[in-house]
């Protein structure tokens, strides 16, 4: 089994995962990159071997109970512990609909990959997270767009943002957030949700101020203590966030 500090990461095979995963891999963690897109996880951990880094790709679709088990069940046997859960994979669909023109299928399909997808990972992977014997960190990947007190201050820079589908399942994700901080208060795992801000992703465009690397030291930093994020915390490169 492998004696690294092992990063297991979403949504891997591009943007903000895959970004991280680069990062990680630098850090001296053992990264399994989880996608859907086989051939892509395949480049990014190619891209981490030729520098040196310790990569495996992992087929994982977050939305299949039965992919996240069979993931499960192939790290247990590769693995001793997981130190670093970040439920990065993620969609925003219908962006130009507020909550009220939604259709059902994108707030389902939001709501399915965006927040149950991080509550199914962080589960089947709890055990491999509590083993790890200098603690383990989950990160989940979120947005101040799901900030209920920014939604409702007329002032926000999100104010403006309609995306009923993604905001509503970036809040569902922080709910997930603190709620796994607290039933997980007495063990060794601390759960946190960052924000990486407007980053030039597939989702987030070419003009995004932020770039992906830019998130995968923040990830970095929460995981490692170097950036100030204590158990059931919501921030971004600033500092803090309002739920």
């Amino acid at each position: 089994m492998s004696a690294a500090k092992v990063a297991v990461i979403t949504g891997a095979n591009r943007g903000i995962g895959r970004a991280t995963a680069l990062r990680f891999a630098d850090a001296d963690y053992h990264v399994v990159i989880g996608a859907r897109d086989a051939a892509q996880a395949e480049e990014v951990r190619e891209a981490i071997a030729a520098k040196g880094g310790s990569a495996e790709a992992m087929p994982l679709d977050v939305t299949a109970p039965a992919s996240i088990d069979a993931a499960a069940d192939a790290l247990a046997k590769a693995h001793s512990s997981i130190s670093v859960l970040i439920n990065n994979a993620g969609i925003n669909v219908g962006q130009e609909h507020d909550i009220v023109a939604a259709s059902y299928e994108d707030i389902e399909a939001s709501l399915a990959i965006n927040a149950i997808g991080p509550l199914r990972m962080s589960r089947a992977l709890l055990p491999l997270l509590e083993a790890s014997r200098d603690g383990a960190s989950i990160i989940n990947v979120s947005s101040e767009a799901g900030s209920i007190a920014a939604t409702l201050d007329p002032e926000n820079d999100y104010a403006s943002m309609k995306a009923g589908s993604y905001r509503l399942s970036k809040m569902a994700l922080n709910g997930v957030t603190a709620l796994l901080s607290k039933a997980l208060r007495d063990t060794s795992v601390t759960v946190h949700a960052m924000c990486p801000g407007w980053t030039q992703t597939d989702i987030g465009g070419p003009d995004a101020p932020n770039t992906p690397e830019d998130a995968a030291d923040l990830a970095l930093g929460i995981a490692t203590g170097g950036v100030d994020a204590p158990d059931g915390s919501f921030r971004n490169r600033e500092g803090a966030l309002p739920w």
